[in-house]
């Protein structure tokens, strides 16, 4: 009715409101989300919420955008996958963590490859899905309950004084056999060791003992050539804090004085045979360790060693003489190929403000700081031992000191990882140059060499970068697409067209 007011009381507060004209609604605050999905959007509710916000257009495995509170936009590049698209098409970041699912198996929590493990009993050890295929590696026996422990899990006495180690990694899996004793390498089925392939993908052994697992010409998986090593430790025996800093080997990787030998592969039909080196079985320090390596990509790292020893451990970086183990008295180097663009986002023609490589060191040989230099090289030639002659130091861009020693003879010991930053004008004029020059990626390398080349074979500059937390951060300007307005809040003149 005309000129009468219309009464309500919210049920929550007992507040009585009278209707009438509404007043003009205030600019709501942007919802502080982590990701927003455009650029511009993104950058608005960085400034007004003071924290930095993902645009989810930009993201892939290995790279990102990410709006500053500043307004500026910083590009993070990776080379080992950093996250994964879920079935929703979410993006989480890459955990490792194995979690047993409904159905029993066990799987990491997001990982870009598809992977599970088996929960116990006559289930595949290893299921691995891809593009709608399968591909499967089953024991030739029950499977007892594993244990499990972060990204691994173990099964117990698979064989006499013999364990199996399925482990998750940043690209696939590893799975190894943990020879404990003299008296379980004498076993047949040590020396043969049966696995049996299943699902839609066929495996093959290719010329150089590496693995491929496919379906037609669609790849599914492929694995290095399958290694062994032992537990042995170096020879020299001293109460110096560097020689209290050695690793010991484990089922991840052959550290400091471990002798490794190459396994011998067999295909038959779906039958996969390993058969280890009768020489290190018999004269080896146990346990010993037999372990193929699987991945469904690429890792765009590798390293390079001055006599060409190889060395199977691809969970860290090395750079620095090599003190003991299968490349003792090895100069060590490594490669590190960061991609400019993922086909959504890319550095092409863009004006760089800063840009710096951030390492994570994992292990050093010295207790305090030492140096390491980082250069512009040529493109990675191979995968994952690079050419040390090839790829050449062409141009120094900066140094950092670091130290995170893992033994017991520091003072502090174990230290923790420590973040080393290589940045300054050179690093951003190099990938201003990039960015000019519109490439799609930039390699960089990191020796324990100065510019004169000199101090490489410093025992104290010996170190182990993680590759998987390893990454080159730009801080660039961009123009959106759709020209921005002054009147557009949030959004600030620097990238205004």
């Amino acid at each position: 009715m005309a000129g009468i007011a219309v009464v309500a009381m919210t049920a929550a507060t007992g507040v009585v409101a009278i209707g009438g004209p509404a007043p003009a609604p205030a600019h709501a605050a942007p919802a502080c989300a982590a990701t927003k999905t455009s650029e511009e959007d993104a950058v608005k509710t960085a400034m007004a919420c003071g924290r930095p916000v993902a645009v989810d257009a930009s993201r892939s495995e290995y790279t990102q955008v990410v709006a500053q509170p500043d307004g500026r936009l910083r590009l993070e590049t990776a080379v080992e996958p950093q996250r994964t698209r879920r079935a929703d098409g979410r993006w989480a970041e890459v955990d490792l963590r194995l979690g047993k699912a409904g159905d029993g198996l066990l799987r990491p929590a997001a990982s870009v490859a598809d992977v599970a493990f088996s929960g116990g009993g006559s289930t595949p050890l290893v299921t691995l899905r891809r593009a709608g295929r399968t591909m499967t590696l089953s024991w030739p026996g029950r499977l007892p309950a594993p244990v499990v422990t972060g990204d691994s899990a173990t099964y117990s006495g698979v064989l006499p004084d013999v364990d199996l180690v399925v482990r998750a990694t940043h690209t696939g899996f590893t799975h190894v056999l943990v020879l404990k004793t003299p008296e379980a390498a004498s076993n047949p089925a040590v020396r043969a060791i049966a696995l049996k392939s299943g699902g839609d993908a066929e495996i093959s052994l290719l010329d150089n003992g590496s693995l491929r697992a496919s379906v037609g010409t669609t790849p599914i998986a492929s694995a290095e050539r399958a290694v062994m090593w032992d537990s042995s430790r170096p020879a020299r025996t001293t109460s110096t804090a560097q020689e209290s800093a050695l690793l010991k080997s484990d089922a991840v990787a052959a550290e400091n004085g471990a002798r490794t030998a190459p396994v011998v592969v067999r295909m038959d039909g779906r039958g996969l045979t390993l058969v280890p080196d009768a020489d290190l079985l018999r004269s080896a320090t146990y346990p010993v360790y037999v372990d193929p390596t699987w991945s469904v990509g690429k890792s765009k790292w590798a390293y390079a060693t001055s006599d060409g020893c190889t060395n199977t451990d691809y969970g860290v970086a090395r750079v620095g003489y090599s003190p003991d183990g299968p490349c003792v008295g090895s100069r060590f180097r490594s490669f590190f190929e960061f991609p400019t663009t993922n086909g959504v986002v890319s550095l092409k023609g863009k004006h760089i403000e800063s840009a710096y490589v951030q390492m994570s060191l994992y292990h050093s040989w010295s207790c305090g700081n030492t140096w390491t230099h980082m250069y512009l090289t040529p493109v990675i030639n191979a995968t994952m031992k690079a050419s040390f002659s090839s790829m050449k130091l062409k141009t120094w861009l900066d140094s950092a000191e670091g130290h995170a020693n893992k033994g017991s003879g520091c003072s502090d010991s174990p230290q923790p990882d420590m973040t080393m930053n290589f940045t300054g004008s050179n690093v951003t004029s190099q990938v201003q140059t990039a960015a000019t020059g519109s490439w799609n990626s930039i390699t960089i390398g990191f020796c324990a060499c100065n510019q004169d080349g000199a101090w490489e074979t410093a025992q104290d500059r010996w170190k182990k970068f993680l590759p998987s937390k390893a990454k080159l951060i730009v801080d660039y300007d961009s123009r959106p697409v759709r020209r921005a307005t002054s009147s557009s809040p949030g959004w600030p003149a620097r990238h205004r067209a």
